[in-house]
């Protein structure tokens, strides 16, 4: 609402400040009184954390929308891809939370908005969801079984050795990502640290959540 109303070059006058808040307001007052929440509240079902993780990441893109210019702005998008990867374990719904990220990405990076580019974005949020439900999760998953059934069965170890080389190798190869754009001057020398960060963190809460799951 905020950006709708002014930008960085103009302050906010009283108006828009009432008409701000009162929409924060009137949004909240109707998520705190709908039946689909408080049905999710009141049985023991994975729905209603679910919905705490999917407005918290929303919330932070928001954070992240006000410090984007700042020196640390950028942690708010790891963040995001932790709570993401946490959240898979608990309920894949946070997913749909991606479109949105997108287009606050693309609406607070480039100035000259068009018709073209928010129709790309959607689409390019929509590819994400696409690979992460169908790539990412099962792949992960799929190649950490593979190492396990080849160090267990075909080698001999014990159990558990698989899983804990295979993260090892994806960690090493995300950290010494990080590592060597960091010492170069290209043009990916910040995205790419910024997308091996969220490849741990996503990595690591997805992990973090099965492995809750599979010890409860």
């Amino acid at each position: 609402m905020r950006s709708i109303l002014t930008d960085d070059t103009r302050k906010l006058s009283t108006t828009d400040v009432i008409i701000i808040l009162g929409a924060g307001f009137v949004g909240a007052l109707v998520y705190t009184f709908s039946d689909t929440f408080w049905f999710s509240a009141v049985e023991g079902e994975v729905y209603a954390f679910s919905s705490f993780l999917t407005a918290l990441v929303f919330w932070m893109i928001l954070r992240w929308q006000d410090e984007a210019d700042s020196i640390s702005g950028d942690r708010w998008i790891i963040l995001i891809a932790y709570i993401i990867g946490l959240s898979i374990g608990v309920h894949l719904l946070n997913l749909l939370c991606i479109p949105a990220i997108v287009l606050v990405f693309y609406y607070r990076k480039y100035q000259a908005v068009s018709l073209k580019g928010v129709i790309g974005t959607i689409a390019l949020s929509g590819l994400l969801i696409v690979l992460i439900l169908f790539v990412y999760i099962p792949g992960m998953a799929d190649m950490g079984g593979w190492f396990e059934l080849f160090f267990v069965n075909v080698l001999g170890f014990p159990f558990q050795t698989g899983l804990i080389i295979f993260l090892t190798l994806v960690l090493s190869l995300l950290i010494g990502a990080i590592y060597r754009f960091r010492k170069t001057h290209s043009t990916y020398r910040f995205m790419v640290p910024a997308h091996a960060h969220h490849r741990i963190y996503h990595l690591c809460g997805h992990t973090d959540s099965c492995q809750c799951q599979y010890t409860a």
